[in-house]
C-alpha cells in the first residue's frame, strides 16, 4: 500500500486536491477513501493535501497492518484489536510516544464515525479509542488470546444464538443469511470471501455437489480464493455441506450466478456483507436480557473464522493429523505464531493444558493463568 496524491477533483465549481490510499495494484481503498474525500470537501482549500496526506498516512498504517492481521476488515475490527494496535504495535514495535498514539486514535475515531455517519458500518459502537500507558506491557499476543476467550462459541452457542436470530422475511433472503453465516463458522470464509473472486459460484457448486438425501451427506472439501488470488482448500463438515444443498438445490436453484445473491438473482457485491449480517446477529442478542453482554460485545463475523480455526485444530487432533501443517493449510495464513494461538485455544477447551509445553506461548499470561488451574 502507499498513498497517493490526486489533483483536480471536481467539486462545487472548483477543484480540491487530496492525498488517499491505494493498494498494491495501484486501486484505492474505498472506505479511506470516502473518509479522506469528505475531509477535503470540508476543509480550507490551503490545507486539503496537507492534512489528507497526514491522515491518509494514519490509515495506511491502520490498513496495512489489518491486512497482515489474516486480512481482517476494518468492519471486523474489535475493541481487543484497537488495543492491540495501539499498544502493541504502535507503542512497542513503532516505539511512537504517547502523543503519536492518541493522533492516530483520534483519525481512526474520526474515521470510523464517518463510516457509521454515511451507513457503510456501525463498528464504532463496539470501540473504543484510547491509549492506556499500563497497557503498554501486555504483548499482541496476550491481547488477542484474550479477546479469543471472549468470542469462541461452540456448534450449540452458533446454532442457538446466531443462526436462531436470522429472522428475514424472504425466505431465499433467510436461508441465503444463514448460509453466510454457516461458511463463516464452518469453513472459515472472511466476509469480503462470500462475494468475491467467484468461490460461491452456483454451477461450479453444483458439479461438486450433486442434489444428495441427506442421508448421503459426508465431509468434503472447498476451495477459496482470497486476496491476490491465493486459493486454500478447506475441510468442511457435512453440516455445511448439507447447508449447500439445502439451498443449492432448493431457494438457489435458478441461480446463474453466486449463491451470495439477491432475490432477483443479481449477485450480492458488498464486501462487507457478512459484517453487516453479523451486526444484526450482535444487535438482537445485546437486547436479550440474559445474554453474555461482554462477549457479544465484541463478536464479530470475523470472529466466526476464528472458531472455525479453533475447531479445526481438534478436528486434527481427532483424525490424528499435526495442526500446524493443515491449519495454515486451510486458513491460508502463513504466520505460525497464529496457528499456535488456535492450539493453545483449543488445549484451553478441550482440557489438552500439556498441550502448552510444546509451545512458545507457555509462557504467556494467559498460558500461565490456565496451567494454574489445572
Amino acid at each position: 500500500m502507499r498513498v497517493v496524491q490526486v489533483k483536480g477533483i471536481k467539486y462545487a465549481g472548483g477543484g480540491i486536491n487530496l492525498s488517499t490510499v491505494v493498494d498494491d495494484d495501484d486501486i484505492p481503498l474505498l472506505a479511506p477513501s470516502l473518509y479522506l474525500l469528505h475531509v477535503a470537501r470540508n476543509g480550507r482549500t490551503s490545507d486539503n493535501r496537507t492534512t489528507t496526506k497526514s491522515y491518509a498516512q494514519v490509515l495506511k498504517d491502520f490498513f496495512e497492518v489489518l491486512k497482515a492481521s489474516d486480512e481482517l476488515s476494518y468492519a471486523d475490527v474489535t475493541d481487543a484489536h484497537m488495543t492491540a494496535y495501539f499498544n502493541a504495535y504502535r507503542g512497542q514495535k513503532r516505539g511512537n510516544k504517547k502523543s503519536t498514539i492518541e493522533y492516530h486514535a483520534t483519525v481512526l475515531n474520526n474515521f470510523y464515525a464517518y463510516m457509521k455517519k454515511i451507513g457503510i458500518s456501525d463498528a464504532i459502537d463496539y470501540l473504543s479509542f484510547t491509549y492506556d500507558d499500563s497497557e503498554a506491557q501486555r504483548n499482541v499476543k496476550d491481547l488477542l488470546m484474550g479477546e479469543i476467550l471472549t468470542i469462541y462459541m461452540d456448534e450449540k452457542e452458533f446454532k442457538d444464538k446466531v443462526l436462531a436470530q436470522v429472522k428475514a422475511q424472504n425466505p431465499f433472503i433467510r436461508e441465503r443469511d444463514e448460509l453466510a453465516l454457516k461458511l463463516g463458522y464452518y469453513a472459515g470464509f472472511r466476509t469480503h470471501e462470500l462475494v468475491s473472486y467467484n468461490n460461491l459460484y452456483a454451477p461450479s457448486l453444483r458439479r461438486q455437489f450433486p442434489e444428495k438425501d441427506k442421508d448421503d451427506i459426508r465431509a468434503d472439501e472447498l476451495e477459496i480464493i482470497g486476496k491476490g488470488k491465493k486459493l486454500r482448500t478447506v475441510h468442511i463438515s457435512p453440516e455445511l455441506v448439507s447447508g449447500i444443498n439445502k439451498f443449492l438445490w432448493g431457494r438457489g436453484k435458478s441461480l446463474k450466478g453466486s449463491l451470495m445473491a439477491k432475490a432477483n438473482g443479481k449477485p450480492l457485491t458488498d464486501i462487507n456483507y457478512g459484517s453487516r449480517l453479523f451486526t444484526r446477529i450482535k444487535t438482537a442478542n445485546l437486547a436479550e436480557l440474559n445474554s453474555n453482554k461482554n462477549n457479544w460485545k465484541a463478536r464479530v463475523f470475523h470472529s466466526l473464522r476464528k472458531c472455525y480455526a479453533t475447531n479445526s485444530v481438534s478436528f486434527c487432533y481427532d483424525e490424528n493429523k499435526d495442526p500446524m501443517v493443515f491449519i495454515p493449510q486451510w486458513l491460508g495464513h502463513s504466520d505460525e505464531g497464529t496457528t499456535k494461538v488456535y492450539i493453545f485455544y483449543d488445549a484451553v477447551i478441550s482440557n489438552r493444558i500439556d498441550v502448552m509445553n510444546t509451545l512458545s506461548l507457555n509462557n504467556s499470561e494467559y498460558a500461565q493463568k490456565y496451567k494454574s488451574k489445572s
